[in-house]
């Protein structure tokens, strides 16, 4: 058995999969199986799949005919024989070392889920961008302080940064038919968890370019009410789970609450027809899932006066 399954969704990434392939099978892991994913392609990935499947034993490939990143994913992990998986979008690329470094930590260390950081490369030839803290450390961490960690930001909130256990992910799967699905579900991975390890270095090459799935359409009023809705489970959690006492709660909300009260802001320019107009005053109503006290930006103060006076006239 491969000790490491990745999965790759693919969906007309035909121009990037071959160098994100190559990428993956040259890890210094060599033990590992390659699942790609196409899903709804109409331009040669599909083909591509194949050829790629063909040339590397390691490669298998299925074909689902709805493009969502979601379903794909969970397609994937159905057919995986590894313990442990680990996810790559198709037109991103990884560090030569990425999965023996996550997977030795895994094992050394016993744990269900390990992390790295990513770094943003740039299609122009700007300098790449690092996210988070550089200084190479592998902490060992409890499931809670990896969700506070996530929740403050201060770690990668992409699944393309994780190798987790199987089982874990079966249990928890992704949520099909919405964008940032990362956002909204990554930290429910550790409540699966028993021990977590985060490593400080960017293993993983997040590229930026024109035309990227969650970059295109960004100001769109579905695409905010997906992130919104994000933040909102994200709030939700930190109230209800039980896991936070309340001066923890106050902490760790103020950047979903932040982002959560920006991005009404953008649906409220953005609603053009009635059932927009219903969907945004119906997510307004998760305002109360922010506490009071919760630090905010001066921008989100001002929007959450105003929600809440609309609230107000509205009852």
């Amino acid at each position: 058995m491969e000790k490491v399954s990745i999965i790759i969704p693919v969906h007309n990434t035909e121009n990037y999969l071959r160098k994100c392939v190559d990428s993956v099978l040259s890890q210094t892991l060599e033990d590992i199986e390659v699942i790609l994913v196409e899903n709804g392609s109409d331009d040669g990935s599909l083909e591509l799949c194949r050829k790629l499947a063909g040339e590397d034993a390691r490669v298998k490939y299925i074909s689902l005919d709805k493009g969502d990143q979601s379903n794909a994913r969970n397609a994937g992990v159905k057919i995986a024989s590894s313990e442990y998986v680990g996810f790559v979008d198709s037109d991103d690329l990884i560090a030569p070392d990425m999965y023996e470094r996550m997977y030795d930590a895994a094992v050394r260390n016993g744990a269900d889920v390990v992390n790295c950081n990513y770094v943003k490369i740039y299609d122009s030839g700007r300098r790449p961008k690092y996210q988070y803290c550089e200084d190479g450390t592998e902490k060992v961490l409890t499931p809670k302080e990896m969700i506070a960690l996530n929740m403050e930001e201060k770690i990668s909130q992409s699944q393309c940064t994780m190798l987790v256990r199987k089982s874990i992910v079966e249990k928890t799967g992704f949520t099909c038919g919405v964008k940032y699905e990362d956002r909204r579900g990554t930290f429910l991975f550790y409540t699966k968890a028993g021990r977590c390890v985060q490593i400080n270095r960017s293993l993983y090459y997040y590229h930026q370019y024109r035309g990227g799935i969650v970059r295109k359409g960004l100001r769109k009023f579905r695409t905010n009410y997906d992130y919104a809705a994000a933040d909102c489970i994200r709030l939700d959690f930190i109230r209800n789970s039980g896991m936070f006492s309340p001066s923890e709660q106050v902490t760790l909300a103020s950047r979903s609450a932040d982002s959560f009260l920006r991005k009404l802001n953008r649906m409220r320019r953005e609603a053009s027809c009635k059932e927009e107009k219903e969907k945004l005053y119906a997510i307004m109503r998760n305002i109360a899932l922010i506490p009071e006290g919760c630090p905010l930006s001066l921008k989100a103060r001002i929007i959450r006066w105003a929600v809440r006076k609309v609230l107000a006239v509205s009852r």
